[in-house]
């Protein structure tokens, strides 16, 4: 994958103190303090995938505390908020700022600028935008960095790119009323415009490059792509239109540099779909190696795959677009098959678990995570099943001293002994497993007692005890308030 730079991470905080590299009494560094000031909405759009602990080992796609290093687990991330989250008020205020520079005369300065003073002038320019790292970059030197460190640097591209572009579009439409000197100010427009862009692409190429090698460099990617496509464009708000369409409007789609966004764009969409595919039949694609459950809590990995299949479901338009931008696809196959593997692989890992009751509680509680995020997963039907595996499992045996053919021939208080001896041994072992769900719970709860207290309940009827045998046996009530106290963990 080439060479890998070292850089920093910075936050919104420390990206609204940085002082601009220009004279500060200029002004380009009002212009630069206040597009810095501007920072992503949170916790929206693809931000949401993965906010939970752990983290990542270097150089591998897959977290730290994965159980047998070969699966992907929850971890630690502040996604932020990428331009599927931009909404139209950011824009907006770029789209200010942008015209403010034409207003100024300060973009017309920098474009005549530009003829004399070449990379000096796109140095500042940079500066001001907060991405002056993007002139550091050649197509022959791919940039990789850490998951944090290109998420934060693909949200300052996204609004550089973008204040970029209605910067342009400003000044072209100020050069369709200007009443001399049109057409050599269209031409250093032109120049200053395709030098621009042609360098601010070269990010798109070091986001592709960690999208190969990180597929959890995904929600950047995304983002970065919403800015240079259509996919969020609202017809109704112009201020909301992407980066890309502005571009194109200008100089249409033969333009060297529209040609760069348009081809770019095909070639993000190639690496984010190699990333979906990746997630979803790499990480997931062969039941034997889920790694070991811990008893029966909802396995980590299985947070970290619902959480992608969220991240697909809850952004479908925008992931639809990715797919047919590289050729076709369905985001519902896609979810579909992701759930459909990890499905296999969680049954194949359950069987490491030693006990059958265990295994299917194991089960339930996957099986339940995963339909909670993924309604039209189909997975009910399954969780009816395993909950009928779970009550023959581990109640029928104990039930069957009271009715079971072994049991025939003895007397009632025998069986009854027997049976109450098997309910608390029963009850001991399963009362600290864990059932996170309170619906789940509920209704695992109310399966046993309809199954077990009932059961109970007509032994006694059909079988009257006398006064001092009654007095040593659990009523039916109090055996149901015992069962409510199953699976707290």
């Amino acid at each position: 994958m080439g060479q890998r730079l070292a850089v920093e991470s910075t936050s919104d905080d420390q990206l609204v103190q940085r002082p601009a590299t220009a004279d500060v009494d200029s002004p380009w560094s009002s212009y630069g303090s206040t597009i810095r000031s501007i920072s992503f909405p949170q916790g929206v759009g693809w931000s949401t995938w993965l906010h939970r602990s752990g983290g990542t080992t270097p150089g591998s796609s897959l977290p730290s505390s994965c159980t047998d290093g070969s699966r992907p687990s929850s971890f630690a991330s502040s996604w932020g908020s990428g331009a599927a989250a931009f909404n139209a008020i950011k824009a907006n205020e770029l789209r200010s700022i942008a015209r403010r520079m034409v207003h100024d005369r300060h973009l017309q300065a920098l474009t005549r600028a530009f003829l004399g003073g070449g990379n000096g002038v796109l140095q500042r320019w940079f500066t001001e935008l907060d991405v002056d790292w993007v002139l550091t970059m050649t197509e022959d030197m791919p940039w990789r960095a850490e998951r944090t460190v290109v998420h934060d640097r693909a949200r300052r591209w996204i609004r550089a790119f973008t204040t970029m572009a209605h910067a342009f579009l400003a000044m072209r439409s100020h050069l369709r009323h200007a009443v001399e000197w049109v057409d050599e100010q269209e031409l250093q427009l032109a120049g200053f415009t395709s030098a621009s862009i042609s360098k601010m692409m070269l990010f798109v190429d070091a986001v592709i490059a960690n999208v190969d090698w990180r597929p959890e460099n995904l929600p950047a990617a995304l983002d970065v792509y919403a800015c240079i496509s259509d996919a969020t464009t609202s017809s109704r708000d112009q201020a909301s239109s992407t980066a890309q369409q502005i571009v194109l409007s200008m100089y249409g789609g033969a333009a060297h540099h529209a040609g760069l966004v348009t081809s770019g764009r095909r070639r993000l969409a190639a690496a984010i779909h190699r990333a979906m595919r990746s997630l979803s039949v790499d990480y997931y694609g062969d039941g034997g190696s889920c790694g070991a459950p811990r008893g029966s809590e909802v396995h980590a990995a299985t947070l970290y795959t619902m959480d992608f299949v969220r991240l697909l479901w809850r952004n479908a338009g925008l992931a639809s677009s990715v797919l047919v931008d590289d050729g076709g696809g369905s985001v519902v196959s896609l979810a579909s098959d992701v759930m459909r593997r990890w499905e296999f692989s969680l049954a194949s890992a359950s069987m490491l678990l030693p006990d059958a009751a265990l295994r299917c509680v194991f089960l339930l509680n996957n099986y339940d995570a995963m339909a909670e995020a993924f309604p039209e997963s189909g997975l009910q039907d399954e969780i009816g099943r395993c909950e009928e595996r779970y009550l023959d499992a581990t109640w029928e045996p104990p039930l069957s001293c009271l009715h079971g053919a072994t049991a025939w021939h003895s007397p009632p208080s025998a069986k009854l002994a027997d049976f109450t001896a098997r309910f608390w041994r029963t009850y001991d072992a399963q009362k600290l497993w864990r059932v996170p769900s309170p619906a789940l719970r509920g209704r695992l709860r109310r399966a046993v007692a309809g199954l077990v207290v009932s059961a109970y309940a007509m032994y006694l009827k059909e079988h009257p005890l006398r006064d001092k045998d009654r007095v040593s046996i659990m009523a039916p009530e109090e055996m149901e308030e015992i069962l409510n106290e199953l699976f707290e963990g």
